[in-house]
């Protein structure tokens, strides 16, 4: 007979894959009107999601995580923000490589939904590798679902601020539950962090050729600027400023308020209103630090952000010198 502990280990990492089976079909799929019953019967989530109806639900994560945040590793490790691209291959990579099969007809492998699926794979196995007495194979499972989680945590800082910028509602709620999830899972398997090495960050204030659609797709691309900025960012800003935003991808509503601001005469005021923005995710990389488990990943990406403020004070500068000429 298995020892307790084993059983003990087992039981644990069964309840890890049950609850990050879940989460991740969430996150993936919430607009499912079977899925989301299912959730309802867990105190945590029905409690989350209150008296909002199956379609109210839908609604509301197609708002959050189609709309204002996408849920994709590409989008915050590519500098082009693109969905898919290297990020997918080499989460795909990780798939294949453990026998767990995806199908991605619609969606891609860096899909933060499939990510979980995958630790609930592992996890899964670690469970029955506990209740077979397998020692060595729960260490190997182990060992797997630590390297992976920190390639998780590469990208997931800049997601984790951008969550929790957006307004209380239901599927941040989900969504802060998967992330506690996981951070205490990593908290537990041990060993040291270390940050992957980021793409260069370019000084384009020192190329002349740096036009406004060129500023905008570099600050719309958390890669380069480290800092994700949605829809409503960039609604609260232009609204606050008075100046018009139009419609339209983020870079092209970012590319109307810095374009729309210098015809209002209100371009110094605009890029200081996102130097405030870029002030306020430092703030946010500075307190997920303080978290162990987050403290390597989140101060590379305060440390981009640093730069691009940095980036930002040089602009209000030079508006504000030329407006004084």
């Amino acid at each position: 007979m298995p020892e307790s502990h084993d059983f003990a280990a087992g039981e644990l990492a069964e309840a890890r894959s049950r609850a990050y089976h879940l989460f991740g079909a969430l996150i993936a799929r919430g607009f499912e009107p079977k899925l989301l019953e299912q959730a309802r019967q867990i105190p945590q989530l029905g409690e989350a999601f209150g008296a909002a109806s199956t379609e109210e639900l839908a609604a509301a994560h197609h708002e959050l995580l189609s709309m204002q945040l996408f849920p994709f590793a590409g989008v915050f490790e590519d500098t082009d923000a693109l969905i898919g691209g290297a990020a997918a291959d080499d989460f795909q990579r990780s798939y294949l490589s453990s026998g767990f099969e995806v199908e991605l007809a619609d969606t891609t492998a860096d899909h933060l939904g499939l990510q979980l699926a995958f630790l609930s794979f592992l996890t899964g196995a670690e469970c029955d590798a506990a209740v077979d007495e397998r020692a060595d194979l729960v260490s190997a499972l182990q060992e797997q679902q630590r390297h992976f989680l920190e390639r998780m945590l590469h990208w997931l800082p800049g997601f984790v601020v951008a969550v929790r910028a957006q307004p209380q509602g239901p599927w941040r709620r989900v969504i802060e539950l998967a992330l506690d999830l996981l951070s205490e899972h990593r908290l537990t398997l041990g060993g040291d962090s270390e940050a992957r090495p980021w793409p260069q960050a370019d000084d384009i204030l020192d190329d002349e050729k740096t036009g406004t659609r060129r500023i905008a797709r570099l600050l719309c691309a958390p890669a380069f600027s480290g800092v994700f900025l949605s829809r409503r960012d960039l609604q609260v800003i232009g609204r606050s400023a008075d100046v018009p935003r139009g419609f339209g991808s983020r870079v092209q509503m970012l590319g109307n308020l810095l374009l729309n601001s210098g015809e209002y005469g209100e371009a110094g005021e605009m890029v200081g209103r996102f130097d405030q923005l870029w002030a306020a995710r430092i703030d946010a990389y500075a307190t997920l630090a303080l978290d162990p488990v987050w403290q390597v990943h989140a101060q590379a990406w305060q440390d981009r952000a640093m730069h691009t403020r940095e980036m930002l004070g040089q602009m209000v500068a030079t508006l504000r010198d030329s407006d004084a000429g």
